[in-house]
């Protein structure tokens, strides 16, 4: 609890007369700037080091954790020597500490004392006889000095005494405090824009690849699950898929062995990727002859289900490739699961922007493209782990319509 200002320096204030309250002071124990500026700059370049490991809440935590600790030292423990507080009144004012109180009328200050920054002397000097009833003759007594040099805010107590008692404190060291307790507030505002550093950081940081599916989900019989870590692209909701290279077209009779030309089957299906990228299999089957036209699906960082009978795991067989580049975007939604073990697992479903080309093996000609919105934006029924471990991340996958038009309309 925050200490307040003891109930019983009220009740003296109403008994004595002094009015309105202007003020309440209390003495804090004492940061210097460049102490709170080394504390907190520190934990904000740890707190971004944090982040970008991968801890987010540890790191976001971390910054405001050490200005909530800078307060509650300089705010909720004791000073050396006590808490002392002083109570200002529109006649008075009443100085107390944990064992003893002191009350004065603005009346009786006969001086004030007060350094310029860095020094930090603040005092009143009081007339020592206020009822006049010291013996004329005796030599006169010093004015009773009271501190308030460790009572905050300090800017604030310049103004309420300089109030009071007129004319006391020079203009100059006025000023002087003034802009001091300004720079207070900037760095105090400066301080807490701190916290900010490691959500930048947080927002810079690359987005985490997704982690490997299990290897015991099931699978089209032609094309296992991948087992390696996703390793998307992370772009925008309008984000545009890599372009399709230009492959000229090739002469369907040529025997030539040229750059990009095999003249023979490739020994695996999976060996087709390839036209993606520029080759072509003069000794693949034409396309053009009696449906099906089997597609070989290049897309090795992504898995998805088309019909089966859309695809063979016989090169001599496969008659077109179909290129895919996939671009996620913004989140819809947060699916969530539960195991038999009670753990609950949560992935972001993104949205994602497909890109198809489809190009004959044989030739490398183009026979279509589309580009289109993943427009399944349910969540998947049930998920797989590996090693316990389960994606991050699911993505928007086409509709039954949207694989017919832009693959299956060449297959069948």
């Amino acid at each position: 609890m925050v200490p307040s200002l003891p109930s019983n320096v009220t009740e003296a204030a109403n008994r004595a007369s002094f009015g309105h309250r202007t003020g309440v002071f209390r003495s804090l124990r004492t940061i210097p700037a460049r102490v709170a500026w080394v504390i907190a700059g520190l934990t904000a370049i740890v707190a971004v080091f944090v982040v970008v490991a991968g801890s987010v809440a540890g790191g976001l935590l971390m910054v405001p954790t050490a200005l909530l600790l800078l307060v509650a030292y300089r705010y909720l423990l004791p000073p050396e020597g006590g808490r002392r507080w002083l109570a200002a009144y529109a006649t008075g004012f009443i100085e107390t500490t944990a064992t003893q109180a002191r009350m004065a009328r603005w009346s009786d200050v006969v001086g004030v004392e007060l350094d310029p920054p860095p020094l930090s002397g603040f005092t009143l000097g009081l007339n020592p006889d206020p009822d006049g009833i010291a013996d004329p003759g005796a030599p006169p007594a010093p004015p009773i000095v009271v501190s308030l040099t460790e009572l905050q805010p300090r800017a604030r107590l310049v103004e309420i005494v300089e109030r009071h008692v007129p004319g006391t404190i020079p203009l100059a060291r006025r000023e002087v405090w003034h802009q001091q307790g300004r720079r207070g507030s900037t760095l105090a505002a400066a301080l807490c824009a701190l916290v900010l550093v490691p959500v930048v950081a947080l927002a810079a940081r690359p987005p985490e690849p997704g982690s490997a599916v299990d290897a015991s989900a099931s699978a089209s019989p032609t094309r296992p699950v991948p087992t390696t870590p996703y390793s998307f692209y992370v772009a925008g909701p309008e984000s545009t898929p890599t372009n399709q290279p230009s492959i000229p077209a090739v002469d369907p009779g040529a025997t030539s062995s040229g750059p990009g030309v095999v003249a023979s089957l490739p020994k695996s299906v999976y060996d087709y990727g390839d036209v993606c990228t520029g080759s072509v299999f003069t000794a693949a089957p034409a396309y053009g002859a009696p449906a099906p036209h089997f597609v070989f699906l290049h897309q090795p960082e992504f898995y998805f289900i088309v019909p089966e009978q859309w695809e063979s795991s016989d090169p001599a067989l496969v008659q077109i490739v179909a290129c895919i580049t996939v671009a996620t975007g913004s989140q819809v939604r947060i699916c969530k699961y539960s195991g038999d073990d009670g753990k609950v697992i949560s992935q972001k479903l993104l949205r994602s922007t497909w890109d198809i080309t489809v190009r004959e093996t044989r030739t490398g000609r183009i026979l279509g493209h589309t580009n289109f919105r993943g427009g399944d934006t349910q969540c998947d029924d049930f998920i797989t782990t590996f090693a316990g471990v389960a994606d991050e991340i699911q993505y928007t996958e086409p509709t039954s319509k949207q694989l017919q038009d832009s693959i299956g309309r060449y297959v069948q």
